[in-house]
């Protein structure tokens, strides 16, 4: 199944994780679907790679967590 770009989904799934506590996910990258967190490792590849085994129809949002304190 081709995923798709949901520019909306994005949005809202980024909205979400603003409002998250990340910090048990510090150094990092952490792929976001439909406001859950789907994937994480500390290498982009790995998380890239686990995203693809998922079924979804949107195009998750990957991102990397700073690493040390983060507030919000």
């Amino acid at each position: 199944m081709k995923k798709k770009l949901n520019k909306k989904q994005l949005s809202s799934d980024y909205q979400w994780i603003l409002m998250q506590s990340l910090s048990q996910y510090s150094g990092q990258w952490i792929a976001v679907s439909e406001k859950k967190i789907v994937a994480r490792n500390k290498s982009l590849k790995e998380v890239i790679k686990t995203v693809s085994n998922i079924s979804s129809k949107s195009i998750p949002l990957y991102l990397r967590v700073p690493e040390g304190s983060i507030t919000t």
